[in-house]
């Protein structure tokens, strides 16, 4: 699922191929291509992609997105420079092509560094009939080595000094004053530093910057109010980072969060938690759940903006990092972290207690099962998307009083429909209510299209007028 925004962590999970180390490199041009069987054709196409000069190239032919995002390729083309590219002798079928940059030289994709590209349409190969044509241009997470200029370093440099000389004031004087805003801001602003200089090793592109700018920009205001006893943070309108400090593990642990420009705290506000998929952090969250995933909106405003550009006015939004995105998923620690940030955010901000909603995506969808029917008494729905439910199986009689809906994609080769079409029919047997919508056509894709223009705060409106199902 999870530059983390690229895809939702779920989807650029499926939407990516795993490569084989032992594969042999090769290029390939339509110079000196075999004649094609009769039963099969040939597919020629061009790679256009800025790249560094020792990073290679992989094209890859699969039958769906799913198998080659699990590396169950049909072929697969090494090129060392951008260029024309043949698959020769394909057999008929219905195919998708992928592709990615290595940039640093392990033949497996670095979700959150190297360019990928996904062919948006499939391709039908016909027994004898060439493909041609097939341009290969427009890589998510595309970076420009020449990106940073010395006039940018050089800003960069600024606002980091600026932000870690005011984030280590405002913790001595807080400290010092055995104020309570020492736990409630520091943690925040260590974040907003720790990311910031995360992005800034890979910056290469205007939506890196944005989120460079937008983390440090504000550091030095919200330090210097919090030594003077104000809370900027819980004035903070639009996307913006906060953290707490974690009783698990004594970490600092992040989490995405979106208030309304309108909000004033003069009216209740329904809130959804959003958990991203295996390999994503917060901010995949943030754009999975508001339909921004970057298949969805493009490679060129994926690479442009940062933040979701089309956002609810009236939902407030948070996405718990889990506690990374390794490890046993949204159990132990990450169960901690999404629990942790519902009560914070129902203590900062005027959250309708009977509109708490929970969703999430793969292994979010995982943990929106478990976490949902574990501590039903904190939301009023789940929405679990493409998520295993083999541990929720045993809470299911929990789910009665909740408003249940579930996704899923019929084809789905990384997380099995049967998991979602068993669960349903175990709360239908015991009579509780569940909607369930399965997408005939779609694999662990389904993941993104259930969140594509907003739907799912579409669903959690119509809550509030229609009676549950």
């Amino acid at each position: 699922m999870y530059r983390n925004n690229g895809l939702i962590a779920c989807a650029k999970k499926t939407l990516l191929l795993v490569l084989l180390s032992s594969l042999v490199l090769r290029c390939s041009g339509k110079g000196d291509e075999p004649d094609a069987p009769p039963r099969t054709a040939n597919i020629y196409g061009n790679v256009r992609v800025e790249k560094q000069p020792d990073a290679l190239i992989f094209v890859a032919l699969g039958r769906s997105l799913d198998e080659l995002g699990r590396g169950e390729f049909v072929k697969i083309v090494v090129m060392r420079e951008p260029g024309e590219f043949l698959f020769d002798a394909v057999d008929p079928g219905t195919y998708r092509l992928g592709a990615y940059v290595d940039v640093n030289a392990n033949r497996l994709p670095d979700l959150s560094l190297e360019p990928y590209f996904v062919l948006e349409s499939a391709l039908s190969v016909v027994p004898g009939a060439d493909i041609e044509d097939v341009v290969v241009e427009g890589f998510f997470n595309e970076r420009d080595p020449l990106f940073k200029t010395i006039e940018i370093s050089k800003r960069s440099q600024e606002l980091m000094d600026a932000a870690r000389t005011a984030t280590d004031r405002a913790y001595q004087a807080l400290k010092a004053k055995e104020s309570d805003l020492l736990y409630e801001v520091i943690p925040s602003l260590r974040a907003m530093v720790f990311e910031a200089e995360k992005t800034w090793s890979r910056a290469g592109n205007q939506a890196d910057w944005e989120h460079i700018t937008a983390l440090l920009e504000p550091v030095p205001r919200i330090a210097a109010a919090a030594v003077n006893g104000e809370d900027l943070l819980g004035s903070s309108r639009g996307c913006f980072l906060r953290a707490y400090l974690s009783e698990v593990d004594d970490s600092v642990q992040p989490y995405a969060v979106y208030v309304p420009e309108g909000y004033d705290g003069s009216r209740l506000y329904p809130l959804v938690v959003a958990l991203h998929g295996a390999g994503g952090d917060h901010w995949d969250g943030m754009k999975m759940v508001t339909g921004c995933t970057d298949f969805l909106v493009g490679a060129a405003e994926s690479n442009k903006h940062f933040f979701p550009r089309s956002l609810p006015p009236d939902f407030i939004i948070a996405c718990p990092n889990g506690h990374g995105y390794i490890g046993p998923g949204y159990r132990g620690p990450g169960e901690y972290d999404v629990i942790r940030v519902a009560k914070e955010m129902r203590a900062r901000y005027n959250i309708d207690p009977n509109r708490v909603y929970l969703t999430g995506a793969s292994k979010g969808g995982r943990g929106v099962w478990e976490i949902g029917l574990k501590h039903p008494e904190l939301f009023a729905a789940i929405a679990p998307v493409c998520g295993g439910t083999d541990f929720a199986r045993t809470l299911a009689r929990n789910a009665r009083g909740l408003d249940v809906f579930v996704f899923h994609g019929s084809r789905d080769a990384i997380i099995s429909v049967d998991e979602s079409r068993v669960m349903v029919d175990l709360l239908r047997r015991m009579d509780i209510p569940v909607n369930y919508t399965e997408y005939e056509e779609l694999g662990h894709d389904a993941s993104w299209m259930t969140y594509k223009d907003g739907a799912i705060f579409d669903l959690f409106r119509r809550l509030e007028t229609e009676p549950s199902v």
